[in-house]
């Protein structure tokens, strides 16, 4: 398949598709030929035309980017509801569940947003963590797969921190289901997926089409009042809620619902929110491990005007800068730990001892608390 075919096939620009050649890390005899696709419509789905030397033709539905419920004005736009189910927002990395066809058996794997498999990168190993938590998932994947269904999962926790303070290591739940049809690519309500102990948690179901500015409105500014500011300028609390609003005609219509905190709902006023740059910048490092400037405006002039985003080139420099300095502090930390050959789990204060001159003193804390997540028993 060339292309321009995986283009057409896909309803998007050339430009928009990045080509992959890669191996299956979960079913390491197959190796995966396409194209994936970086365009907000269709965002991270891709077309596989070649496993080994079998030609095919395979469409792979990815995690659709969520939407606000109001446009660029503020402007709030709902379509009449059935109901809506609220549900907890994760801030961390999405995992794609999805299956492909090869002589007429289906085999599963899992990808990021922008990248067809799991991988290693500076950002962190996606590979080794979701197989920390994958057992506590895996009963309900298969059939689900099987049947046509792609399962959209979050991976979170303080090993894989973007801009909320967990205290669980690394976790993660099911989020939702997506039909792997490209003629119909419908939203499965988490509720919708049985045999699933670890979902995304149900707020709240609004029955009807009540002032659903009014409930939106509530809800961002509760969570509002439970967030706080840790001194190293992460958020204690949450990021806020999705909504699943199931319109007359039974269409799931999927609503981020932010509180001020984490994200600033006047784009007029605002431009771009430094959570939206954040989240982009880590996006990028999924796929490359040297983020530049022009990489992060690509990805966001899906979203924003190119305008706005050289408004903010200041922001999204610094924002670079502050993440690849994150980057940077955990590679040296690992780095001495294993050149010197330490154990931190046999000797804490020896340890600290012999890293205690490579870092200023202020940054010890954040030094043992890297290690603790990194250093687990099991290793």
């Amino acid at each position: 398949m060339k292309k321009d075919e995986a283009a057409s096939l896909l309803g998007v620009k050339e430009s928009f598709l990045k080509h992959f050649k890669v191996q299956d890390p979960y079913n390491p005899q197959w190796e995966l030929e396409g194209y994936i696709n970086v365009s907000e419509h269709l965002y991270g789905s891709m077309t596989i035309f070649k496993i080994n030397d079998f030609l095919t033709e395979q469409i792979v539905i990815g995690t659709p980017k969520q939407k606000y419920p109001f446009d660029r004005l503020g402007r709030f736009r709902f379509p009449e509801a059935k109901r809506i189910n609220v549900y907890e927002k994760y801030d961390g990395t999405n995992i794609l569940a999805y299956g492909y066809k090869i002589k007429k058996q289906v085999f599963i794997t899992y990808k990021t947003r922008l990248n067809p498999v799991l991988g290693q990168s500076r950002w962190g190993n996606w590979m080794e963590m979701w197989d920390k938590v994958k057992p506590g998932l895996i009963k309900g994947i298969d059939e689900l797969i099987q049947s046509g269904v792609n399962l959209s999962f979050e991976l979170y926790g303080a090993m894989n921190k973007h801009l909320i303070e967990y205290a669980v290591p690394l976790d993660a739940v099911l989020l939702f289901g997506i039909k792997n049809d490209l003629a119909n690519p419908e939203i499965i309500d988490p509720e919708g997926l049985p045999g699933f102990e670890q979902k995304a948690r149900l707020e709240v179901s609004i029955e009807g089409s009540h002032d659903l500015y009014s409930w939106y409105q509530k809800l961002r500014n509760e969570r509002e009042g439970l967030n706080k500011f840790t001194e190293e300028g992460f958020i204690e609390g949450g990021e806020g809620f999705v909504w699943y609003l199931k319109d007359i005609n039974g269409k799931i219509h999927q609503y981020k619902c932010k509180p001020p905190s984490v994200e600033d709902i006047h784009w007029a006023n605002s431009g771009i929110s430094k959570h939206s740059i954040l989240t982009t910048i880590i996006n990028a490092y999924e796929e490359t491990d040297e983020v530049t400037y022009e990489r992060v405006k690509e990805l966001l002039l899906e979203e924003y005007t190119e305008n706005v985003i050289d408004g903010k080139k200041d922001l999204i420099h610094r924002l670079m800068g502050e993440v690849a300095g994150r980057i940077a502090f955990r590679e040296k930390i690992l780095k001495l730990y294993h050149e010197l050959g330490l154990n931190l789990l046999g000797d804490k204060v020896g340890t600290m001892r012999a890293l205690s001159p490579n870092f200023a003193k202020q940054d010890m804390r954040k030094v043992f608390n890297t290690l603790n997540l990194e250093i687990r028993p099991e290793q």
